[in-house]
């Protein structure tokens, strides 16, 4: 979605599926911390949060400052459909008007740089909590921006693991994603409805094109989901976008009209000056 207005420092996501319901947390103007409870409350006028990128003190309800928060943020417009930035405020790159991917649209919480790398590295290898709730409220403001008016999909499914690299890894980072977003927004989760068939080498060790060739036919629905008009797709990570196009190839394959892909961050076009 084009962004041509500045927006408020963090907003908090209300739980509804049909309109755009934000309110913006500026601790400045009204002298309040977020809390779910008085405990919360309290316990953040006792113990004031850190940022967790530069460990300035941080009045928001998440660790971090208002300056990272604002690093962190997506400022450029983006591609509605592959979710890179544009140059100007159209819908749509050029590439996408002429080849769109099979998934309708690509939504990240911030683009992926230093800085973003940073927490999503803590929360996906050292399984740390605090930075997975930084990056899914961005991501759940970045998604209730971009819809707004418009409905909300009816079900999330994170990207699935190969059993051996769940096996070795512990847990399956796209499934962590999924249940804050679900919280956050409350939509349903489908965590076994997706098979990957097999090991594919990690995407990060890959260029574009081996990336591309690596999950072709990696994934096996295995649920009914013709009753769903519009799914989710939920990932860490878009690189290239081949693990999102390999998934909506295959639900819309099986009756899903609609499929948008979420993630974390979105990494920008080599040779591009974000990032």
């Amino acid at each position: 979605m084009n962004k041509l207005s500045p927006r408020p420092a963090i907003t908090i996501v209300a739980n509804r599926v049909n309109r755009c319901q934000t309110s913006s947390i500026n601790a400045a103007k009204d002298g309040r911390r977020m809390g779910k409870n008085w405990c919360d409350k309290l316990s953040f006028s006792i113990f004031p949060a850190r940022c967790l990128l530069c460990e300035a003190s941080s009045a928001l309800s998440v660790e971090l400052c208002y300056n990272c928060l604002s690093l962190l943020r997506r400022q450029s417009p983006y591609c509605r459909h592959c979710g890179l930035n544009l140059p100007d405020t159209h819908n749509d790159c050029g590439r996408c008007l002429q080849q769109p991917p099979a998934f309708d649209r690509c939504i990240s919480g911030c683009d992926f740089h230093r800085l973003s790398a940073a927490l999503i590295h803590r929360f996906k290898d050292h399984k740390q909590l605090p930075p997975l709730r930084i990056l899914s409220t961005l991501l759940a403001d970045e998604i209730l921006q971009s819809y707004c008016d418009e409905t909300l999909p009816q079900l999330i499914i994170p990207v699935p693991l190969h059993w051996q690299r769940l096996w070795t890894r512990g847990f399956n980072q796209s499934q962590w994603i999924a249940h804050a977003l679900s919280q956050q927004l409350n939509i349903p989760i489908s965590n076994h409805g997706v098979k990957r068939l097999y090991a594919t080498p990690q995407q990060r060790k890959l260029n574009k094109r081996q990336r591309l060739g690596n999950l072709k036919d990696a994934f096996q629905v295995t649920a009914d989901y013709s009753r769903y008009q519009h799914i989710a797709i939920v990932d860490d990570v878009i690189t290239t976008g081949s693990t999102a196009q390999g998934m909506a190839l295959q639900l819309k394959q099986h009756g899903v009209p609609v499929v948008d892909c979420w993630s974390l961050a979105r990494t920008p076009e080599p040779g591009s000056r974000d990032g």
